[in-house]
């Protein structure tokens, strides 16, 4: 956004927050322009077909737990060694929340929640203070010299970045804005992270897909 604003200073970008079941809606209606929105596994989501989805790119979620934790040695953890742990999500009912309980009911455990933010520095604060484990998306975490990650062992756990816009939109700026996130989210992709994946599909058409969490909109004139 900050290299769009300076390409196209005559652009207005009005920018906000919401999850996916909210804004999606928006933008099929043509209240909002485009959506930033995420697609996690295990949590399947049908997009409509009258939006086009452009997926930015593909990231892990890494667990991350206090340096001093007795699993932070580990390059990969199974979840049901967290069965007893005290977890750290996002808020109730977001779609980081509910992959968390659905990878855990897999290993056949509850996780025992007790703290939720949907702003990752204020969960990985809490996890460096000793009070849980979480489970995050790579973009959604930094070093931190408190705080370790390790990968969940027993298969890949992700979130696609992806961007719904409707095709037949009028107006000019949104081609402009999806073209600037596509090249931010290219500039990010770094396969000696381990964290990043390649993006699984470039522009396509909704259809029935699995997934999504919180997500950004804007409008654009």
């Amino acid at each position: 956004l900050a290299a769009l604003a300076v390409s196209h200073p005559s652009v207005e970008i009005l920018l906000d927050e919401g999850e996916p079941d909210e804004l999606t809606p928006r933008v099929h209606d043509g209240d909002l322009d485009v959506a930033l929105v995420y697609r996690y596994t295990r949590v399947p989501v049908r997009r409509p077909r009258a939006l086009r989805v452009t997926t930015l790119l593909r990231e892990d979620l890494v667990l991350i737990l206090p340096a001093g934790h007795p699993l932070a040695e580990a390059a990969e953890v199974r979840v049901s060694e967290l069965e007893d742990a005290v977890w750290v999500t996002t808020r109730q009912g977001s779609v980081g929340a509910t992959c968390l309980q659905r990878i855990c009911a897999e290993a056949g455990f509850e996780p025992r929640v007790s703290y939720r933010s949907n702003d990752y520095d204020v969960v990985r604060g809490f996890v460096r203070c000793g009070l849980g484990a979480a489970l995050v998306p790579a973009l959604g975490h930094v070093a931190d010299p408190g705080v370790v990650t390790c990968r969940l062992a027993g298969g890949a756990v992700y979130r696609d970045v992806e961007v719904l816009a409707r095709p037949a939109i009028r107006n000019p700026a949104v081609e402009g804005v999806v073209a600037a996130l596509v090249a931010a989210a290219r500039a990010l992709r770094d396969s000696e992270r381990g964290l990043l994946h390649e993006a699984a599909k470039q522009l396509t058409t909704a259809g029935p897909h699995p997934g999504v969490r919180e997500g950004h909109v804007g409008r654009f004139s």
